[in-house]
């Protein structure tokens, strides 16, 4: 049992423990998951959890739904921003009504099926199951999966009617991919023999992570393309509004350049001037052409500008947003020319110079002949529009006459800049950062901007004030300038990784299917061996005891015992009955030998025999038949040779057996020889003669039963065929071996190693 089942086996009828341990476990791979593989506006390509959530079910069973459906609704509150005092919607994700309900349609759908169907459990070793088993646990639950989950991302507006079908075939090979990779290796782990456990999930994972690198990589490309992206329309847009200060800037040397014309500069000069600047420039919301004057010549300042507008002017200042007649001081300063888009000018004329603000950025204007602006003022309209006003001093020949002046409208120029460049997807906000612990926000292209989005900060320098200008990247910018090249490399590698978990298990199945199919196989043909074998005992025990009847009369017959047979015919006949008879009885009890070895019935009774000994009591046995084909015979004996433990009849058969053959085999004249020695823990047995000898090529045929080569000179057309087969299985039923060297026209040695 691996550790995986032991650790299955000590939980798995513990309810209560499992569902927790499976809750925590379940929670921990979505939140892993989630930041691993998904990134803001990019569709994550495969989704580990519904692979090892169906595996939990398979491999623990359908009571730990719970489980699942808790993990995953935990997984989609922000318990930060809920404990923080947001509503529950606030902490909340819309995913949090379909997501868990989807993943257990998918989890305890594909195991119910799998079960229904009998592919689980199973021993995975046949490719038919095997691609059977993904078929069914993959493709229909992931269809009943992205089918429910799309509809409900439908409903609930996070997808779009245009998105859906792309959406739904990205979650439909997440999750068949999931299932293929993660199940295939939790299954591994906890059900597969030893040796294939860490072949399929090693290699299946190792395809994985390969797969979720290249994504991974190519994904941070292409959020490094859009960032770059960002960062250019976000300069474009700084651009634009650093543009717009040339503009303005043109148009404040132009007012005064008019100013300084040595014909005078009137109300009629200033009002041609205005009318040809505010159609040209939507933005600007007001110019004006603003005076100093000092306490002692407010009365000519009155009396001149009654004369120009015949207005009775009335003079007065603002006061913590009261109006009140002007006080004493030394100076002021007044908008003797105005013009905007609706008036040009009344009988209430305010000092600007009791405003800090304004008071500030005369005084810069003044001292660094430049162009200065104040903080941005909330215009005094349904709108709430910021205003901002450009002030430049004129000095001529070393006098100040007066300060042009145009006032904008933030809100028109930053609508329309942002409508110019290509900054869907952009949320701006736009601060005065001067003074730094008093900044004021005067523009923001949208009333709810998240906070927490990725941002770029600049800071652009206005004349005598800074701005800070916030950039936010919302999701929709994402989404319209993302790739999909890394959502296909993504899918692509998953794709493969599945493939590669679906070829390993199948290969590494196949081994297990052979060998299965190859023992069935091997213990059939034992079995139907050792039936041949106890057949073929039965029948030569039934076959021999007739047979020694026969050989036992005809050799009375032979012998005459009961009288003389005159008739020579009777005599051959006779002759012929006992030598066949012989013959068959000798085929008999090889046969009887041979279904015994054959069927493991054959015992050994061991005991310590001098080899010497023994081969001299066949010698002297087989020693007429020596003299009979005028053999040369030779035998050795080294003595150092020592006893060997074996069974002594079984000796008996496999020297005389060998002999016997070397003496049939080799002609007249020839040589026999027998050499006995120790070597290598072995005692040797060799047997020579000077027969024709045997083609390589049949040595290992004439070891087979029944094997008798026409042509071969060891074996004449008498005999079995079963004597070097017998020899065969008796040597290593003693822990030896046979070995057969001959060359034709040589000779034969056939060498017995026995354990010494």
């Amino acid at each position: 049992m691996s550790l995986g089942e032991k650790i299955w086996h000590n939980i798995k009828n513990r309810d209560l423990m499992v569902i927790i341990l499976t809750t925590i476990l379940c929670y921990t791979l979505i939140k892993i998951s989630y930041h691993a593989l998904v990134f803001e506006g990019f569709s994550s390509p495969i989704w580990p959890v519904t692979g090892i959530n169906l595996a939990l079910v398979l491999l623990i069973g359908y009571r730990i739904w719970p489980s699942i459906l808790l993990a995953s609704f935990l997984s989609y509150i922000n318990f930060e921003l809920l404990f923080s005092g947001s509503s529950f919607s606030e902490a909340t994700s819309v995913a949090i009504y379909y997501v868990p309900f989807n993943n257990i349609l998918h989890a305890v759908g594909g195991a119910w099926a799998l079960k229904r169907l009998k592919l689980f459990p199973n021993d995975y070793s046949s490719a038919k199951d095997i691609l059977y088993f993904y078929l069914v646990a993959g493709c229909f639950p992931a269809f009943l999966g992205s089918t429910f989950g799309n509809i409900n991302a439908l409903y609930f507006n996070v997808i779009t009617t245009e998105e859906f079908i792309r959406e739904w075939w990205h979650w439909w090979l997440a999750d068949v991919g999931s299932v293929i990779i993660f199940t295939t290796i939790t299954l591994a782990i906890f059900q597969f023999p030893k040796n294939r456990n860490i072949i399929v999930s090693t290699i299946t994972f190792i395809a994985f992570l390969i797969a979720y690198a290249l994504f991974i990589v190519e994904q941070k490309w292409d959020r490094d393309r859009l960032t770059l992206i960002f960062e250019q329309r976000v300069a474009n847009i700084e651009e634009t509004i650093k543009g717009s200060n040339d503009t303005y800037r043109s148009l404040l040397n132009v007012m005064n350049s008019v100013a300084n014309n040595p014909a005078g500069f009137s109300r009629e000069s200033f009002l041609m001037l205005a009318h040809s600047i505010l159609p040209r420039n939507p933005h600007i919301n007001n110019v004006n052409w603003n005076v100093m004057v000092s306490h002692e010549n407010l009365e000519q300042f009155k009396d001149e500008y009654n004369r120009e507008y015949g207005l009775n002017v009335q003079l007065f200042e603002m006061h913590q947003g009261n109006r009140r007649i002007i006080s004493d001081r030394e100076n002021y300063i007044f908008a003797k020319y105005f013009a905007s888009r609706t008036f040009e000018g009344n009988n209430i004329v305010y000092d600007l110079l009791i405003d800090e603000e304004r008071k500030k950025a005369f005084q810069y204007s003044m001292e660094h002949n430049a162009i200065a602006v104040t903080a941005p003022v909330q215009a005094p309209d349904e709108n709430g529009n910021s205003l901002l006003p450009f002030y430049l001093a004129n000095i001529h020949d070393g006098k100040m006459s007066g300060f042009a002046t145009i006032v904008i409208n933030l809100g028109s120029l930053m609508s329309d800049i942002l409508n110019s460049q290509d900054s869907e997807g952009i949320e701006i906000i736009i601060s005065d950062i001067t003074e730094e612990n008093n900044p004021v926000t005067f523009f923001q292209s949208s009333s709810n901007i998240n906070s927490n989005l990725e941002k770029i900060e600049v800071n652009i320098p206005m004349f005598n004030r800074t701005w800070k200008m916030s950039a936010y990247k919302k999701q929709d910018f994402i989404i319209n300038e993302r790739s999909e090249q890394s959502v296909i490399i993504g899918f692509a590698g998953m794709i493969i990784a599945s493939l590669i978990a679906i070829g390993i298990t199948i290969i590494t199945g196949q081994g297990i299917f052979l060998e299965t199919k190859v023992h069935e196989r091997t213990k059939a043909l034992e079995k139907a061996n050792s039936a041949k074998s106890e057949f073929m005992a039965n029948m030569s025990h039934d076959l021999r005891t007739p047979l020694n009847a026969i050989i036992g009369f005809s050799e009375i017959m032979k012998n005459q015992l009961f009288g003389r047979i005159n008739n020579t015919k009777y005599n051959e006949y006779i002759s012929d009955i006992h030598k066949s008879s012989q013959f068959l009885l000798e085929l008999i009890n090889d046969i009887l030998d041979l279904s015994a070895l054959e069927a493991n019935k054959k015992t050994l009774t061991k005991e310590k025999i001098n080899l010497k000994e023994l081969i001299n009591d066949q010698i002297s046995t087989l020693s007429p038949l020596i003299s009979q084909k005028d053999l040369i015979f030779s035998f050795e004996y080294d003595d150092k040779s020592p006893q060997i433990e074996c069974d002594r009849k079984a000796i008996n058969q496999i020297i005389i057996n060998l002999l016997s053959n070397a003496i049939k085999f080799t002609g007249k004249g020839g040589k026999i020889g027998i050499n006995v020695y120790p070597r290598d823990e072995h005692i040797t047995i060799d047997i020579s003669d000077t027969g024709e000898g045997i083609e390589k090529e049949n040595i290992e045929l004439i070891l087979q039963p029944f094997t008798r080569l026409n042509d071969d000179p060891l074996l004449s057309n008498e005999g079995t065929g079963l004597g070097l087969s017998i020899v065969n299985e008796l040597v290593k039923l003693h822990n030896g071996y046979l070995q057969i060297d001959s060359e034709p026209g040589k000779g034969t040695v056939v060498s017995i190693k026995l354990p010494a």
